[in-house]
């Protein structure tokens, strides 16, 4: 869902800036339809075409993107989420700070 907020929001300021009357209408529908396929494009690339060879690779991108956190992958398997947190560069909550 964090991905569709942040899409809206985009496009939420793009209609702000529109002026009725003195604005140009073209301009701001292309500003609109731009940022709409751009932010189409990343949830797309986030969520499309998801299968077994490369779940993994996805978790880790979403976990990175903050759209899911690691304790919403509290209940996959001990040593996956061991893994998650080393490549997703997300401290797991058992790492502690150095000192």
């Amino acid at each position: 869902m964090r991905d569709y907020l942040d899409g809206i929001r985009r496009l939420k300021v793009i209609t702000g800036a529109f002026v009725d009357g003195q604005s140009d209408p073209k301009e701001y529908y292309l500003k609109l339809a731009s940022a709409l396929l751009e932010k189409d494009k990343v949830i797309a690339d986030r969520y499309d075409d998801l299968r077994g060879s490369n779940y993994f690779m996805r978790l880790i991108m979403l976990v990175e993107a903050g759209v899911i956190s690691m304790e919403e992958c509290k209940d996959l398997d001990d040593e996956l989420k061991v893994k998650l947190s080393f490549f997703s560069r997300t401290p797991s909550q058992t790492d502690t700070p150095e000192s």
